[in-house]
């Protein structure tokens, strides 16, 4: 009788295998979102959407950032794309070496030749070294069939100081352009505008003064070639100058992004691209609508007007749906989601169509880069400010958000004692120095915005608007609250009782002005607060000016004297009267004169010229 043949493997053999395999199955499976990369076309469709954003025969510009120089790498040399174009980087040390070998040159030599370099690209020539380790500046020869437009991927900084150029941006590439097309850019917006805008305008974008002489001939050049018309002081656009694309090229970009569902797990370089992408979108749609309300000032017709606010609002729609793609895709990304939260910040400021304070927004990026981030000091010097501002213009509400200030305040500092130079004494370095005031505030929370200063603001409103008798007003109260309403006005630029205040402080002004303490100390704060005009009502000032003359000291015999004098003088500059500065500087001289030795008279006549008197 034949035997059987015995399995090798007993059912438990059989079992243990399968929990085995299980369990080697399991960390696949568990990480196989984070790890999938199968999607994953993020760089090719980068690198081909910024060459696609450039015109025929043209200087490719890449900033030296992986995602740009070796997708452009791969596509210009290994698949021969776009071989029209003249491929760079700003690092010069990928493609050809435009700035010689920096393996040997001093930073120093590398500045001044990265200038002459640029600006020869700026310009239409190419960089050529007769060695290329010499320390000698390149000599620039034209190209061949002519000049070629320059791209670039970033902006390079101050684009002014290689001659007069702005950048346009197309696609995903800045394009250098010549500054007189700015002119045409800004009147396609507005339709027309004054000389006086349009240089305005222009010295914005060059950051420098423009001569009325090359005003004119850029004017003139735009004239001859039919672009705009110039009669008087108003310039109006006729048409747009030769655009590189006959449509958009955004329209095309390639983006699968909305593809990929583990996109928030994959590595920061490839996240990169989506969230750069996002945020230029962000701030091309913001100047956009900002263009857009400019044309809504000027319009006239009702129509055009509640077609220029849909669109306004569809924009706006646009840049929530790019914000919310970079929180959810890049919650790491430090720099860009603090700049949303200025954004924010400044929005109701910025856009018509924000009627309500966007601080919400703000500190919710905020607190998502300090979570991710540990030492992002100026993020976290925004976010406890946030904190104080809404606990001071909410005081209902302040409790919760000192909670907050505490627990930020407590992640801080545990962050800093990580650093070996911050270990010995926490407040002495700079970090921790930049939140003092923050901290003071909250400390003092109720001397400066509490319930004790609600009290005491009620009291001198009282005092004030009850036409109490000057003899029976509490000065000291007074000027105790006025002080703590100026260090709310120097820290939030606003309050909600802002313009009431004002109305309490000219009428304190008008009922007590001939008192000699309430008229130095009024006098001596405006002054101080002079360098910080724009925070005051510009009436206090205008007002001061005009009616203080009869009040100040007849015989000034001390420095503390002379101080109100210098006082009225910065008054006085604020209110940009001529005549009324004239008048106050001459008897500023005059009393300092009586005061001050000769030597130190001199010296003070000096500092009056430059503007900037002191004792």
């Amino acid at each position: 009788m034949q035997e059987r043949i015995k399995s090798p493997l007993s059912p438990i053999h059989i079992t243990i295998s399968i929990i085995i395999l299980l369990l080697a199955l399991y960390p696949l499976i568990n990480n196989y979102k984070y790890n999938n990369h199968s999607k994953n076309w993020l760089n090719h469709d980068y690198g081909k959407n910024l060459l696609s954003s450039t015109e025929q025969y043209s200087v490719f510009m890449t900033e030296g950032g992986d995602n740009q120089v070796f997708s452009s790498l791969y596509f210009t040399y290994a698949e021969k794309l776009r071989q029209d174009v003249f491929p760079y980087d700003q690092k010069g040390n990928i493609f050809k070496r435009i700035y010689g070998d920096l393996r040997y040159v001093t930073y120093e030599t590398l500045q001044t030749r990265s200038h002459i370099v640029n600006q020869g690209l700026f310009t239409g020539e190419e960089p050529f070294y007769t060695e290329i380790r010499s320390l000698k500046p390149p000599y620039l020869v034209p190209y061949p069939l002519g000049k070629p437009a320059t791209y670039l991927t970033w902006k390079l900084p101050n684009p002014q100081t290689l001659g007069d150029f702005y950048y346009k941006l197309y696609g995903q590439m800045y394009k250098v352009q010549d500054i007189s097309y700015a002119i045409i850019d800004h009147l396609e917006i507005t339709g027309t505008a004054s000389i006086d805008e349009i240089t305005a305008s222009l010295e914005e974008t060059l950051g420098r003064t423009i001569e009325d002489q090359e005003l004119n001939l850029w004017i003139a050049q735009l004239v001859r070639n039919k672009y705009i018309t110039s009669r008087g002081t108003t310039l109006t656009f006729l048409k747009s100058y030769p655009k590189p694309f006959v449509k958009d090229p955004s329209l095309s970009f390639v983006k699968r992004w909305d593809e990929i569902d583990n996109l928030p797990y994959y590595d920061y370089l490839s996240r990169e691209i989506v969230i750069s992408f996002a945020y230029e979108q962000v701030t091309f749609l913001s100047e956009s609508i900002q263009n857009q309300q400019r044309i809504y000032q000027n319009e006239d017709s009702k129509t055009i007007k509640n077609e220029i606010i849909q669109d306004i609002e569809k924009k706006w729609d646009q840049i929530e749906e790019y914000i919310a793609l970079i929180k959810k895709v890049g919650p790491d990304s430090s720099a860009t989601l603090h700049n949303l939260g200025i954004f924010y910040l400044t929005a109701k400021e910025t856009f018509y169509l924000v009627e309500e304070d966007l601080i919400d927004q703000s500190i919710e990026l905020w607190q998502m880069v300090v979570a991710n981030t540990p030492y992002a000091w100026s993020t976290y010097n925004v976010l406890l400010w946030s904190y104080v501002r809404e606990a001071i213009r909410n005081p209902q509400k302040s409790e919760a958000y000192f909670v907050e200030f505490d627990t930020a305040l407590d992640q801080m500092t545990n962050n800093m004692t990580h650093f070996i130079s911050m270990k010995k004494d926490i407040t002495k370095a700079k970090p921790y120095q930049s939140i003092e005031q923050l901290v003071y505030l909250r400390e003092n929370f109720n001397q400066v915005s509490g319930p004790a200063f609600l009290t005491q603001e009620k009291n001198v409103r009282e005092m004030l608007n009850n036409n109490t008798p000057v003899n029976a007003l509490d000065l000291a109260e007074i000027q105790a609250y006025f002080s703590k309403v100026i260090n709310q006005l120097s820290f939030l630029g606003d309050t909600p009782q802002e313009q009431e205040f004002f109305k309490l402080w000219l009428r304190l002004w008008q009922r007590v002005k001939s008192n000699p303490d309430f008229f130095a100390w009024h006098v001596n704060l405006l002054g101080e607060l002079a360098n910080y005009g724009d925070l005051i009502d510009p009436v206090l000032f205008e007002i001061t000016a005009q009616e203080a003359s009869s009040y100040m000291p007849k015989n000034p015999k001390t420095q503390e004297d002379l101080t109100i004098f210098i006082s009225m003088y910065k008054i006085a500059q604020i209110t940009e009267d001529a005549i009324v500065i004239k008048q106050y500087e001459d008897l500023l001289l005059t009393m300092a004169q009586r005061v001050l030795p000769l030597e130190q008279f001199n010296a003070f006549q000096q500092q009056v010229i430059d503007n900037s008197p002191v004792i």
